[in-house]
């Protein structure tokens, strides 16, 4: 980051607050590691409509000691030597790095609503079809572009 950035240590850094996100910290956290996701929204409606299911596995994973950062905007991965070590992001407080010591999990959504990488990834039969979830997450553009185009060995 340019300027100036706070930073704080985790095990486990999970981008997203959507239901793979949330079920994945809940996992990490059941298995002693310290959890923080990261969250763009005030919270993320899984399902349209369904946001008593996004409710109840949030407070499963507050229970479990998992840290929920909303309003928190993943605008890039740190990457070190092959490895993705943290993400930066903007929070209310200004700019903020969170280590990840073990992991760091993308689950900020997928390219179901995105026509363009439809037609780039997926067969052509499924390129018009309709996404249940039109939100574009920014794992797909933004953040983890350049792990798309990156050779991972």
């Amino acid at each position: 980051m340019g300027e100036s950035a706070s930073v704080s240590d985790w095990d486990v850094v999970v981008v997203g607050g959507g239901g793979t996100g949330l079920a994945a910290a809940a996992e990490a956290a059941s298995l002693g590691c310290r959890v923080v996701v990261l969250e763009k929204n005030s919270m993320h409606n899984v399902v349209p409509n369904s946001k008593s299911f996004a409710y109840h596995l949030a407070r499963h994973c507050r229970r479990r000691g998992v840290e929920i950062r909303t309003r928190t905007r993943a605008k890039a991965l740190v990457i070190e030597h092959d490895r993705v070590v943290a993400v930066e992001c903007d929070t209310k407080a200004g700019k903020h790095r969170f280590a990840a010591k073990r992991a760091v999990v993308l689950a900020s959504g997928d390219y179901s609503a995105d026509r363009e990488l439809k037609a780039h990834f997926a067969r052509p039969e499924v390129v018009n079809v309709e996404a249940v979830n039109q939100n574009q997450g920014p794992g797909v553009r933004g953040i983890s572009a350049n792990l798309i185009s990156r050779s991972i060995p």
